[in-house]
C-alpha cells in the first residue's frame, strides 16, 4: 500500500497543476486575510471583535483553498482517463479498490498540508493586520487555534471529497465544473433560500468546521457531515472503478 502511495504521489508532483496550486493558495490565503481588514476599513466598519475576525478570516482562508484542493482531488483520480494511464495503472494493480484508497490517502495528505500552508500563512497576515489596526490578536484564545486546526481538517476532507467525486465522475472537466457549480454556485443560492437545507451541503458543512458565525451546524457536526460525504462518494466512486472497463 505504501509502494502505490508513492506511486500517486510520484504521478500528482509531476503535473504543472501541483506546483502553480502552491504559490496561487500562499497568494490567495494572504489576500483573503487582508481582504477582511481592508473591506471593513473602506466600508468604515470597525474590525471585528478579535475571535470572531479570525473565524471570518478562516472562513475566507477556507473557501479560497477549497476550490484548489478539490479540484487537486479530481484530478489525483480523473485525471488518469484524461491522460490515458488508467489502463496501465490498473494492469500494473488489477485490484482497483486498492489504488482508489491509494489516491484517497494522497487526497487526504495534500489537503491536510495545503490547509495547514493556508493557515500558516493567513494566521501572521491576520496578526499584523489586527495589530495595525490596534486590536490585540487572540494567541492564547483555545477557539482561534481550534477555528485555525478547522482549516487544517477542512483541506483534508474536500481532499479526500475531490479525489472520490473524480472517481465517480472519471470525466475530469465535467467532475470539476460540476464540483464547482455545487459549491460555489448552488450552495450560495440555496443559502439566501433554504438556510435550513443549504447547511448540510458539503461547502456550508466546511464553514461549520472552521466556526463560522451564522446559521451553521455545530463543527463537530459540519465534520461528521463533510466526512459522511466523502466516505459514501468515495463507496460509490470505488465500486464505478472496480466494475468497469478502464
Amino acid at each position: 500500500m505504501v509502494r502505490l502511495v508513492e506511486a500517486e504521489w510520484l504521478k500528482l508532483r509531476t503535473t504543472r497543476f501541483l506546483w502553480a496550486t502552491v504559490p496561487t493558495l500562499v497568494l490567495l490565503s494572504a489576500v483573503a486575510v487582508a481582504g477582511l481588514v481592508l473591506s471593513s476599513e473602506v466600508a468604515g466598519v470597525a474590525l471585528l471583535e478579535p475571535t470572531e475576525g479570525v473565524r471570518q478570516a478562516a472562513l475566507h482562508l477556507t473557501s479560497t483553498g477549497a476550490v484548489l484542493v478539490i479540484v487537486l482531488g479530481i484530478i489525483i483520480s480523473a485525471g488518469e482517463y484524461r491522460t490515458q494511464t488508467a489502463t496501465d495503472t490498473f494492469l500494473t494493480t488489477p485490484l482497483r479498490s486498492r489504488v482508489v484508497a491509494a489516491k484517497l490517502a494522497i487526497g487526504a495528505i495534500l489537503g491536510l498540508a495545503l490547509g495547514a500552508l493556508s493557515a500558516a500563512v493567513g494566521l501572521p497576515v491576520a496578526y499584523l493586520l489586527f495589530e495595525a489596526e490596534g486590536v490585540s490578536f487572540p494567541t492564547g484564545s483555545e477557539e482561534v487555534w481550534l477555528t485555525l486546526g478547522g482549516v487544517v481538517l477542512y483541506g483534508a476532507l474536500f481532499g479526500v471529497l475531490g479525489v472520490a467525486f473524480g472517481s465517480l465522475v472519471r470525466n475530469q472537466t465535467v467532475a470539476i465544473v460540476s464540483a464547482l457549480t455545487l459549491v460555489l454556485l448552488i450552495e450560495q443560492l440555496l443559502a439566501q433560500t433554504a438556510d435550513s437545507v443549504a447547511r448540510w451541503f458539503p461547502g456550508n458543512a466546511g464553514a461549520a468546521v472552521v466556526r463560522t458565525p451564522g446559521e451553521f451546524l455545530e463543527p463537530g457536526a459540519g465534520a461528521g457531515v463533510l466526512l459522511a460525504y466523502a466516505l459514501v462518494i468515495a463507496l460509490a466512486g470505488t465500486i464505478v472503478v472496480v466494475r468497469r472497463d478502464a
